[in-house]
């Protein structure tokens, strides 16, 4: 699955490709457009994504995507705005958050948040 990103223009579209078919399948867009967030792929759901820029302002949004009803949720902010950080998702429904930028400062691997989503 993909979502948001730029060509210089800023996009919240979400597409998704269909196993065995080599086919994009578009799905709900995000509810801001977004680009340099990461995200991870969680157990209950297709994905969580955090974070990015938009129009210049760096973001502390996490978003949530269910696959089977394809609607987004907007969840926790994070502990602090970041962008250009890797995700990784972990066991029992965590994610991990490290390094990126916040526009002033560059933020190390060891600055790192953790989520949990809880349904």
């Amino acid at each position: 699955m993909i979502c948001g990103g730029t060509n210089g223009t800023l996009f919240a579209s979400t597409h998704k490709i269909l196993d065995n078919q080599n086919v994009w399948q578009i799905k709900s867009s995000m509810a801001l457009a977004k680009a340099r967030h990461s995200g991870a792929q969680l157990t209950n759901y297709t994905g969580i994504f955090y974070g990015g820029v938009n129009t210049g302002a760096v973001l502390d949004l996490t978003e949530k995507f269910n696959d089977s009803s394809n609607v987004w949720m907007s969840k926790i902010s994070g502990v602090i705005p970041s962008a250009g950080h890797g995700a990784l998702g972990l066991t029992n429904d965590l994610m991990l958050i490290a390094g990126g930028h916040n526009n002033s400062d560059l933020l190390t691997v060891t600055i790192c948040s953790l989520f949990c989503d809880s349904g």
